[in-house]
């Protein structure tokens, strides 16, 4: 705050983004906070209100961890009783992760303006564990599809080294839910041209900071092209393969 520096300071090369936060720990763990009092607090509800207040003073929005399902109500409660604040000062809060979410809070990061910045891979890949852990919850596990339909403003990230470092790996994980053969449940999958859209348009809407128009293909908007290489790329992580420059294979496994 003393020298002025707020976020989205520097440039293409190195730029100030948001602060991070961390509600709770993780599924494999079983230290993510849930609503039946398991897992473990790292940071209250309260606490992560002073700490985007503070943030918003100082020109930065918030990027807070929130895995289970407590940990979501308590960062979207704290983002709702300071959103006078962040919002007057044109910021844009993230969750991170957002992995299990009680049915009546998903639709709150639309109504909030709360973006949703998750990890398409963790879906198949915890598969099991979200099993295990979260047996008879699971309806609310990784959802992205029901966070897009709401209107929600979602962000697909690799979560490298967690992940692997490969955008259409994660692509193909939010399109076919499923990394190993087992049936995948169609109603969670993201269409395939929505997981592009959430990997490029949405993801450059929130990596800002701010609402600078970016990510779109529009006269009014910055742009940054890169010509795709044509040959075939192996999506390890769902074992099909896929073109950078038409994804047809995925569509076709999609529609297999």
């Amino acid at each position: 705050m003393e020298l002025g520096i707020e976020s989205a300071y520097g440039n293409p090369m190195l730029k100030l983004g948001y602060l991070k936060a961390f509600m709770d720990g993780t599924l494999g763990s079983q230290t993510a906070l849930m609503l039946d009092g398991s897992g473990v607090e790292i940071t209250s509800g309260e606490e992560l209100r002073d700490v985007i207040l503070r943030g918003a003073a100082a020109g930065f929005p918030v990027a807070v961890h929130a895995i289970g399902d407590k940990a979501n109500r308590d960062a979207l409660d704290a983002f709702e009783a300071t959103r006078d604040v962040w919002s007057a000062r044109d910021l844009r809060p993230r969750i991170e992760h957002a992995q299990l979410l009680a049915p009546e809070d998903l639709p709150r990061f639309a109504e909030l303006g709360v973006a949703a910045s998750v990890q398409f891979s963790h879906a198949p890949s915890d598969r099991d564990l979200a099993d295990r852990f979260w047996a008879g919850k699971t309806d609310g596990a990784y959802a992205f599809r029901s966070l897009l339909d709401s209107g929600a403003v979602l962000a697909n990230g690799s979560d490298a080294p967690i992940e692997e470092l490969e955008p259409w790996a994660g692509v193909c994980a939010g399109v076919l839910r499923t990394i190993d053969g087992r049936e995948a449940v169609a109603s969670r999958a993201v269409r395939h041209a929505r997981a592009g859209a959430v990997r490029d348009v949405r993801h450059a809407r929130v990596v800002g900071a701010r609402r600078a128009p970016a990510g779109q293909v529009d006269p009014r908007f910055r742009r940054r092209f890169g010509r795709a290489r044509s040959r075939p790329v192996r999506l390890r992580t769902c074992g099909v393969t896929g073109r950078q420059r038409s994804g047809n294979d995925v569509r076709r496994a999609l529609d297999a």
